[in-house]
């Protein structure tokens, strides 16, 4: 008789086993093939982004680049047309004209001034903008980060407490299943057109400063042709600098 009940309890241990337990290894078993696919479609989404950004700042800092020594030939081209015409003189008062030099040199260092005001305003924009992105993907990269899998075991026993481990791997076989959630194409083409949209208001803005600060360059260096004419008795020739925006005129 007692080797029938001991019969029969190991017969029910074994039929009782531990089903939750089991329920949660069949259930990770179910999950993991879903997590690469999601997790990867998600990332290529983002890595889009990212490369889009990438590439659209490269092109800016060759367009502002481009512009800057754009305007720089223009101010040595300018500067050199001063002196050349000092040069010229035989006439006119040396010590006046002395004055004159210093009086453009001047003017082209402030203009110096204000290239790297418009090349600091840029940066700071682009750095601005850089930030806004960066936290808008980080949000996106936080996110996936969550639908890591191995976390559903910590601080629970398998065999003492299967069932909030398989409450967890529900929740993440949820999220996984609607991860193409986390962003969608219009996002991603929503985030492209924004970075497009601010570089090229940031290159705007950039061609807006150099211009008035070339404006301002191209004053002052007037304003020193006059004085070598009309303070220091120079006589301008038109032959020098042609095309370079000097107030010299044939007669």
């Amino acid at each position: 008789m007692k080797s029938i009940i001991v019969l029969l309890a190991i017969a029910g241990i074994a039929a009782a086993g531990r089903p939750d337990t089991e329920k949660v290894i069949q259930t990770f078993k179910e999950i993991a093939p879903l997590y690469k696919p999601s997790i990867q479609k998600a990332q290529i989404f983002i890595n889009a982004i990212k490369a889009n950004a990438t590439n659209q700042l490269a092109e800016l800092h060759l367009t502002i680049i481009g512009k800057k020594e754009q305007y720089v030939q223009q101010v040595i081209g300018r500067e050199e047309y001063i002196l050349q015409q000092i040069g010229a003189q035989r006439k006119a008062d040396q010590v006046c004209m002395g004055f004159v030099r210093t009086s453009s040199e001047m003017t082209v260092n402030l203009a110096g001034v204000s290239f790297t005001n418009c090349i600091n305003a840029a940066d700071d924009a682009i750095k601005t903008k850089l930030e806004e992105y960066y936290s808008y993907l980080g949000d996106y990269e936080q996110q996936l980060s969550l639908l890591r899998l191995l976390d559903v075991f910590r601080g629970e026993n398998v065999f003492h407490s299967p069932q909030p481990i398989l409450a967890r791997l529900n929740e993440k076989m949820e999220a996984l299943r609607n991860s193409s959630s986390l962003i969608t194409d219009v996002e991603v083409q929503f985030m492209i057109d924004q970075v497009t949209q601010d570089m090229v208001g940031i290159q705007d803005a950039y061609g807006i400063c150099m211009e008035n600060a070339y404006a301002l360059l191209g004053q002052g260096l007037n304003m020193c042709e006059l004085q070598l004419t009309m303070i220091c008795g120079a006589a301008l020739t038109c032959e020098i600098g042609k095309g370079m925006g000097n107030l010299c005129t044939s007669q």
